[in-house]
């Protein structure tokens, strides 16, 4: 019976010793006629032992993009720890005075809630924050942010956090005269700070792995010398030609200066031009002998790359672009096929560049082969497939809350991921579904921001990219750091496509994430306070049984 007893005690402790709680207090908008008026809200947090699930109690009744922003912010906090968060569940409820609590601007908070949890770290009661939360820990602007810094401090808060994009000269004259402290953070490792006082050791400098050095050097060699030899044979000032030259003479000055990645871009794009001038000449009948022998020649590559065998990381990622490279020179080709009768040039143009992008997956083949990192888990391959997708799907849904109009471009990509998913290709569903992602990321963070902090943003995206690629302790991410050049050297001339490949770089260099071996199962916190009430409570349970033992002898000597 005393054993019994005993069991039973301890089974209702372990959750209260496992479990960890925390408060915060968070801002928010209400609007009464028309009018913004900032308000506070409490926000609570229990983290349990579980499945990886996100609880979340809110009164008011929450909106939706509440419920997916904070499932979002508690991603992020887990990422930026590098915590596997898949054995634990998280409850978060939120209690406020507005009749609807809606809108991410608390996903900032609930990130650093959750980090500070997670990491047993306390949260300093006189700071408060707005801010949204976004990918790589940014933190983005949110609407009503002078009524929300007013409401703090009314609250008398002593300072109040918000995004570095949020700050302008309207703000500021807004908040003349009020006494709390406004601090401009633009990352969730700032905000931490600012909050706890602990400082995150985050390595800023990228060490460029040799092996990829060499390669790349090798990549862009051999598809400029394809350049080169090209502008050798022609002469002529036809558009094509002046554009090849543009881009060889770019690509010559991004060599000079070891970015290999962005110079083998902008050969690329060189030898299309020069390429598509090279066939111009052929007739219609040569046009279609040159469809069926690029169509023979992609699939004998594409039967190689499939028989490779993926042992590490790096192969991972080279099998990921080389089947990408392989996937467009299909549809580029398919498209060459579809406008022969009605359109030889744009035929011509499809045919030329399916055979410059089967060119370019077999030079990044040369990647196979040369990863150090411990061979990945094979078996976590379908999973990571399946987190990304659901990752994915969630962040448009996020997106479309916002955006009225569909991104028909954006869900045709995840269709594609889950066709990959569906045909067993794990590898091509993580990337794609990765890069889809990315795209939704991007959306979310640019949709508050004004166009005039393009660059400021391209600025943040940058240094986050960098802190990412730098703290990749597990392999060097061959991608990852190939975008985050080429979103560099974009940065002026093509801000848009920098922050898109910024994004990648930034998505594409924690894949090792879904690939970390399991540890096994641990109580999150066991600290001296904890480690006193468990000894307390098996204490309790001993004189408990000890006192139900003494009455039943009594109870036995009186019988007798």
């Amino acid at each position: 019976m005393k054993k019994l007893l005993l069991l039973i005690f301890i089974a209702i402790l372990i959750p209260t010793v496992y479990a960890k709680s925390g408060h915060m207090t968070i801002l928010a908008v209400s609007e009464i006629a028309g009018q913004e008026f900032g308000t506070t809200a409490d926000l609570y947090l229990d983290i349990l032992p579980g499945r990886g699930r996100v609880f979340i109690d809110t009164f008011p009744l929450a909106k939706l993009d509440t419920q997916l922003s904070t499932r979002f912010a508690k991603s992020i906090a887990c990422d930026f720890l590098d915590k596997n968060c898949n054995n634990y569940d998280f409850f978060y409820t939120i209690r406020a005075r507005s009749s609807i609590v809606g809108g991410p601007s608390a996903s900032g908070a609930i990130a650093v809630l959750t980090a500070a949890l997670l990491d047993n770290l306390n949260i300093d009661k006189n700071t408060i924050m707005t801010g949204t939360i976004n990918s790589g820990g940014m933190i983005g602007p949110v609407g009503g942010t002078a009524a929300k810094i007013k409401a703090a401090d009314e609250a008398n808060f002593a300072k109040v956090l918000v995004s570095e994009l949020s700050i302008d000269e309207e703000l500021t004259n807004k908040t003349k005269g009020l006494q709390i402290k406004i601090v401009n953070v633009s990352t969730l490792e700032q905000a931490i700070y600012e909050f706890t006082g602990k400082k995150y050791s985050k390595k800023t400098t990228i060490e460029i792995d040799a092996s990829y050095l060499e390669v790349m050097e090798g990549l862009a060699e051999s598809l400029c010398d394809r350049a080169r030899e090209f502008s050798t044979r022609y002469t002529e000032n036809t558009s094509s030609i002046q554009t090849a030259r543009e881009y060889l003479d770019k690509a010559e000055d991004l060599i000079n200066k070891h970015k290999y990645y962005s110079a083998a871009s902008f050969c690329f794009t060189a030898n299309i031009n020069y390429h598509f001038e090279k066939k111009l000449n052929l007739s219609k009948e040569e046009i279609k002998e040159e469809i069926i022998k690029t169509n023979n020649k992609i699939m004998d590559f594409e039967d190689i790359t499939d028989k490779i065998e993926i042992k590490t990381l790096t192969d991972l990622q080279t099998f990921m672009i080389v089947k990408e490279r392989i996937t467009e020179a299909k549809h580029s080709l398919n498209e060459s096929k579809l406008f022969y009768n009605d359109s030889i040039e744009r035929s011509l143009r499809s045919l030329v560049f399916s055979i410059e992008r089967l060119n370019s997956a077999e030079t990044w083949s040369k990647f196979f082969g040369t990863g150090k990192s411990d061979p990945i888990q094979k078996e976590n391959l379908k999973q990571s497939c399946i987190n990304k997708l659901g990752e994915a799907e969630e962040r448009l849904q996020y997106v479309e809350l916002y955006i009225e109009r569909s991104f028909l471009e954006f869900r045709k990509d995840l269709k594609y991921a889950y066709r990959h998913a569906q045909a067993e290709d794990y590898d091509l569903c993580l990337f794609k579904a990765s890069k889809t992602k990315a795209k939704a990321d991007l959306i979310l963070t640019t949709i508050r921001a004004d166009k005039n902090q393009t660059q400021d943003l391209i600025d943040k995206k940058i240094e986050i990219a960098r802190k990412v690629i730098a703290n990749n302790k597990a392999f060097f991410p061959i991608i990852g750091y190939s975008y985050y050049e080429y979103g560099k050297v974009l940065r002026y001339d093509d801000p848009a496509s920098a922050l898109v490949f910024l994004e990648y770089s930034i998505e594409l260099s924690n894949l090792d994430l879904y690939f970390k071996k399991e540890r096994a199962r641990m109580p999150m916190y066991f600290d001296f306070r904890m480690l006193a009430v468990f000894v307390l409570g098996i204490i309790l349970g001993i004189i408990i049984s000890i006192i139900f033992s003494i009455k039943k002898r009594k109870n036995k000597k009186i019988r007798f």
